[in-house]
């Protein structure tokens, strides 16, 4: 019995270690304007904290400090939406890592949340034109039967 609840607590430990959210320190990006575009803060953990996160959860959090500030981000949704949770000053000690702003790359358009706000919102394809004109449409023809297998010598109910 004892043997059984000391099973039945490992699992509910490790279960809770699967939900605690996780912070994955602080990293040094003296170029860096605080508090970050969202596209920016995307783009700096995505070169520089993703390579030591495995999974991102709801609600994990990293920081990124100027040497004057740091403010301390949090995600809502796995990792890719980022909001400020707090800023305190830079402490100048123990960063995880010491990166640069990085180019944003603007392959999938402009920032769809430019003011930060939290949830962003969405307001449909961005960059994409709207379609216009008009369209034909010719007679329509029946779908062919459907042909199932019976066996693997023959189909039955095909043409």
């Amino acid at each position: 019995m004892q043997t059984k609840i000391k099973w039945l607590g490992l699992v509910f430990l490790s279960a809770m270690a699967l939900v605690i959210a996780a912070d994955y320190g602080r990293y040094r990006c003296d170029a860096c304007s605080v508090p970050m575009r969202p596209v920016d803060i995307r783009n700096f953990i995505g070169v520089y904290v993703n390579p030591g996160v495995a999974l991102w959860k709801a609600k994990d959090t990293v920081s990124i400090c100027n040497g004057t500030t740091c403010v301390e981000y949090i995600t809502a949704n796995q990792g890719t939406v980022w909001s400020v949770k707090s800023q305190y000053p830079d402490p100048k000690t123990a960063y995880k890592a010491t990166g640069e702003p990085v180019a944003a790359d603007d392959s999938y358009g402009p920032d769809p949340n430019p003011g930060g706000g939290t949830p962003p919102f969405y307001t449909g394809p961005i960059g994409l034109p709207e379609p216009s004109g008009d369209v034909a449409i010719g007679p329509l023809t029946p779908a062919p039967p459907i042909c199932y297998m019976t066996s693997d010598y023959g189909i039955d109910g095909c043409p």
